[in-house]
């Protein structure tokens, strides 16, 4: 008897120490990110992005060629992207060019995305040159998609930067695995549960390097992702990503898309101004300000005007070329071709009717 209770302590305490060290782990991951964190709060990065994306013939399509019910591009194709993203303790501006597909017209259009946050409300401006699409949007807070360009630069630089990346490591656990990035050892970090950015399955820290993220792995329903990062030091030994690759592959392992970025530009502790993550947008935008329950939205006008845009006109389908020039709920007003149509065969058809009645009259009589 004494026997077995000797063991189960032996146990419960080999247990607990194995507890005890992999906290011990954890919180020196964390105390490095913030350590890293503290010393530099700002910073500002330039970078290019040349994304390839397959034309996805092993996942089945729906009718018209659609994948995931929405047109995708006919062939493999690669796009070229220009990025900026400047940081300052929570704030950001992000710029994203390129080309982006679009569904409407089946067809690439430059594109031009600007999000901002200020700390308090965040602002997405998308604008096109030929101007098809203007539209803007005004949130508390920014989603994570909206900055998804970024990611990867707050992952490198700051990744425990509570107020856009929930990244907890109580989610995560020590693996008994050791990864390795190109020949230097990682530890891996596997998630164990929580919502916060759950897609996040595994994130390899390089404990030789101030245990910066060197892979994340996310293994999805339909598609499992790799992103791999490298890091530079600049003259001062401050360490920074300098590229970075982004695998899509389906469970059977047949490659999506890939998207490998690298660093043209990077200034650390840049001079900031509250401007900078601010912005007006451009005459003609149609903005939607969700920072409340009304959903105000609107087009801006010359002068820092607006012309408000009711429900009832989006579900109409008025175009904005027609809310640019006229008042709100004008469009509304007065006969609606489709209804003339209506009015007009159902009087053909009453006509019609009529006649038949007064023929079949005279001929009975």
């Amino acid at each position: 008897m004494a026997v077995v209770v000797l063991g189960s302590i032996l146990v419960f305490n080999s247990s607990d120490q194995a507890k005890a060290e992999e906290s011990s782990d954890l919180a020196e991951i964390t105390n490095a990110w913030q350590k890293r964190q503290e010393s530099v709060q700002s910073f500002e990065f330039t970078w290019t992005t040349e994304k390839l994306r397959a034309t996805r013939a092993d996942i089945p399509k729906n009718e018209g060629g659609r994948v995931g019910g929405r047109p995708r591009p006919p062939q493999d194709g690669a796009l070229t992207f220009q990025n900026s993203f400047l940081f300052d303790r929570g704030q950001f501006r992000l710029v994203n060019r390129g080309s982006v597909w679009n569904a409407n017209i089946r067809g690439y259009g430059e594109t031009e995305t600007t999000v901002c946050f200020d700390g308090s409300i965040a602002r997405v401006s998308t604008q096109c040159p030929d101007g098809e699409v203007q539209m803007g949007r005004i949130r508390d807070a920014p989603e994570l998609r909206e900055f998804a360009a970024a990611i990867t630069v707050l992952l490198a630089m700051c990744p425990a930067e509570a107020t856009l990346l929930p990244l907890d490591l109580d989610h995560y656990t020590l693996s008994d695995r050791e990864g390795d990035v190109d020949g230097c050892p990682c530890l891996v970090l596997q998630r164990v549960g929580g919502e916060p950015l759950a897609m996040w399955s595994e994130i390899w820290v390089d404990p030789a390097q101030e245990f910066v993220i060197r892979r994340i792995i996310s293994d999805g329903n339909r598609v499992r992702r790799q992103l791999d990062i490298s890091y530079d030091r600049d003259s001062e030994e401050r360490i920074f990503p300098a590229q970075w690759r982004d695998t899509g592959m389906t469970p059977t392992g047949s490659i999506l898309k890939t998207s490998t970025s690298a660093v043209v530009s990077h200034t650390f502790s840049p001079e900031v101004q509250p401007s900078d993550f601010q912005f007006a947008f451009p005459v003609g935008t149609l903005v939607f300000d969700d920072r409340d329950s009304s959903g105000e939205q609107y087009i801006v006008l010359p002068k820092e005007e607006k012309r408000i845009v009711l429900d009832a006109e989006i579900d109409a389908g008025i175009t904005e070329d027609v809310l640019k020039v006229t008042e709100t709920g004008e469009p509304l007003k007065g006969p609606r071709p489709r209804r003339s149509w209506v009015w007009a065969i159902a009087g053909v058809g009453l006509l019609t009717l009529l006649v038949l009645a007064v023929v079949f009259r005279a001929r009975s009589m």
